[in-house]
């Protein structure tokens, strides 16, 4: 991919769990193949639960995210049985804890398209966090598949550390990230940013997380999906309005 000259190195700052933003940081440079300041400061850091399962049977596993598989590896007891994923990762993470693969899905809408249409012989079980998206459980039961859930991790608010509290302080344009609603929130909460920002946002209803105030710097990917987002983000740092 081409690219197009900047005045000066284009600012990140990644906000997700400390694993998650230095992945994405890899991917992010060497997607972009120039240089960037990339600045990591999670606004969000994973406990992993103990919850008491639904006392079913499932004829199959939900994961909406790579962190509910590490934390089902995590359950002393767990059911064994095929999975629905949301996402690469997430699918290759559940397949390297030894579970079938019946489907992959890009996003939210597409696996409740797939499961609704194949209808699976017995009650599905979504493993998830405290915060998700998608409202699965509601949308399957509501399609008559019946659907229970159990939340194995929460993401705990931190801090944003005080190099990013500098930059969001100082007059360089900063590129954000955002990819769930509570990052959002949570953003929006820490600091009153004097930079100019480009945010990006994972989805509307992260975008609609923020204030009215930082919706004008805000740019929604076109698909929650992360070969998406990071297109949308790709795309932006190569306008040449950003510098």
């Amino acid at each position: 991919m081409g690219m197009v000259p900047q005045s000066h190195t284009p600012h990140i700052l990644l906000t997700r769990p400390l694993a998650q933003s230095r992945r994405f940081a890899r991917s992010l440079r060497a997607a972009f193949g120039a240089p960037l300041h990339i600045t990591i400061s999670p606004l969000m850091q994973v406990a992993f639960l103990q919850p008491t399962l639904p006392d079913i049977t499932p004829a199959g596993l939900i994961f909406s995210s790579e962190t509910a598989v590490q934390a089902y590896v995590q359950l002393p007891q767990r059911p064994v049985c095929p999975t629905w994923s949301i996402g690469a990762r997430t699918t290759k993470a559940a397949q390297k804890a030894g579970l079938e693969t019946v489907y992959s899905a890009l996003n939210a809408a597409e696996l409740l398209a797939h499961i609704t249409q194949h209808r699976p012989p017995g009650p599905l079980l979504h493993l998830r966090g405290e915060d998700s998206f998608g409202n699965i459980c509601t949308t399957l039961s509501a399609a008559g598949i019946v659907a229970h859930e159990a939340i194995l991790y929460d993401q705990r608010a931190t801090p944003l550390t005080m190099r990013a509290t500098r930059l969001l302080s100082g007059a360089i344009r900063i590129t954000v990230p955002l990819f769930s609603a509570r990052s959002a929130a949570l953003f929006a909460a820490a600091v009153q940013p004097t930079a100019p920002l480009n945010i990006i946002a994972f989805s509307p209803a992260v975008a609609a997380a923020l204030p009215p105030s930082l919706h004008a710097r805000t740019i929604t990917s076109p698909n929650p999906e992360a070969r998406a987002m990071m297109q949308t983000i790709l795309t932006s740092l190569r306008e040449p309005s950003y510098a």
